[in-house]
């Protein structure tokens, strides 16, 4: 749908031929709205030839919108139509080339018609191929054993030692040589995680002497006495650097596998201390194992499949613009509202009875004018009729963006007893 012409207090819309009729002048139905007080109205008259014709006159004041105007081609040939716009300097506004026996709306790009039936369903596009497995990224180069890293996690803390049996204390024992680190050789890196090297065996500490003091008679039960004091925390382990990672795989044309993650075999865990314990004392904690430098395999990632191409759009029916909504109304033998049918997508009935129609419609906003095409089937043709006193547009404020009354007869719009008329509706 094209913009509307706008006219000022000076302007003035005319129409005329750009050559002479064969037999018979084409007839015009101009409509417009009125900028200062939305009051719409409409003109009608016949073409003079090559003689300008005045089609919409100058508003007394602000600006008036001409929104449509329907020409018929009455004539045995075709009419090349020329809108001009008068008051000061004259401008070409339209030019449309209209085929005898048609009807032609001039701001819009095609002819108006019935509406056409809705195009069928466009078939579904072929699926795209499926896309070539990436190949398998090559693993990573082992990386070198890099310098001790940073001081390692603090380790956790030593169970405390169960208190000891009341009564005189024996001499504590001396502790014990702290176990040597396992000396198991690291696995191999799989590719998947690896398994687990064998367990270190270092040789555990001989344990403390028990201490040989007699144990002292029973005394009285005395106040629970402090609690020992902590033992000093194990060494931390030094924390290895990690491997270097290994070069990225190709990327394939689908999602491929990913790649296994490569997973070091963990560093053999010191063998604790084992020293006598001490009253309410913690054994040294032993070293933490080095971390394992194995290197994560890359992942492979495959590239999506090329989409299917979408399948042709149906044959999109013949009504115009996109801001204009046409549904019809059918009347009793005595020109009475009858039914309604043709809704566009989102639109229904809500009610009616026989002199008026109540509309439902999702298009958000309220509507602002409404033409009527009614059918005579004697002559046939098609009249046009507006909003009149007895065929009233109606909105109520509260449901203005969504609901609408359209009162009408027959007569009223355009059409005969038995006949029908489709309603435009403009947004």
């Amino acid at each position: 749908m094209s913009e509307p012409i706008v006219l000022s207090t000076t302007e003035t819309l005319t129409l005329e031929l750009s050559s002479p009729v064969v037999i018979n002048q084409p007839e015009f139905m101009a409509h417009y709205i009125d900028t200062t007080d939305d009051t719409t109205g409409a003109i009608k008259g016949v073409f003079n030839s090559t003689t300008p014709v005045t089609a919409v006159t100058s508003p007394a004041a602000g600006k008036r919108h001409v929104f449509r105007v329907d020409v018929t081609n009455l004539d045995t040939a075709n009419a090349l139509v020329i809108a001009k716009v008068t008051g000061g300097t004259t401008r070409n506004v339209r030019y449309r080339l209209v085929s005898y026996s048609e009807c032609c709306e001039l701001l819009h790009d095609k002819p108006v018609g019935e509406k056409g039936d809705r195009g069928s369903q466009g078939s579904q596009g072929n699926q795209g191929l499926i896309g070539i497995q990436g190949y398998q990224g090559f693993g990573g180069t082992q990386g070198f054993q890099g310098e001790m890293g940073p001081q390692g996690v603090q380790g956790n803390q030593g169970f405390t030692g169960i208190q000891g049996n009341q009564g005189n204390q024996g001499e504590i024992g001396g502790q014990g040589n702290q176990g040597n680190v396992g000396s198991g050789i690291q696995g191999p890196q799989g590719t998947n995680p690896g398994v687990q090297g064998p367990q270190g065996n270092g040789v555990q500490g001989n344990q403390g002497l028990e201490g040989s003091g007699a144990q002292g008679n029973q005394g009285n039960q005395g106040d629970a006495g402090s609690q020992g004091n902590q033992g000093n925390q194990g060494d931390i382990g030094n924390q290895g650097n990690q491997g270097t990672l290994g070069l990225q795989g190709l990327q394939g044309t689908n999602p491929g596998p990913q790649g296994n993650i490569g997973i070091g075999v963990q560093g053999f865990q010191g063998w604790q201390g084992t020293g006598s314990q001490g009253p309410s004392a913690t054994g040294t904690q032993g070293n933490q194992g080095f971390q394992g430098s194995g290197v994560q395999g890359p992942s492979a990632v495959g590239v999506q499949g090329n989409q299917g191409g979408q399948g042709n759009q149906g044959v999109a029916g013949t009504s115009a613009g996109s801001t204009v909504y046409s549904f019809r109304v059918d009347f009793t033998g005595a020109s009475q509202v009858s039914s309604t049918s043709d809704y566009p997508a989102g639109w229904s009935e809500s009610t009616h009875d026989t002199t008026s129609v109540t509309v439902l419609h999702d298009v958000g906003v309220q509507i602002k004018h409404i033409v009527f095409r009614g059918h005579r089937a004697a002559s046939p043709e098609w009249h046009y009729r507006v909003i009149t006193a007895t065929a009233e547009l109606t909105c109520v404020e509260a449901t203005k963006t969504t609901l609408f009354k359209v009162s009408m007869s027959a007569s009223a719009a355009g059409s005969e007893a038995s006949g029908y008329a489709y309603v435009d509706c403009y947004f």
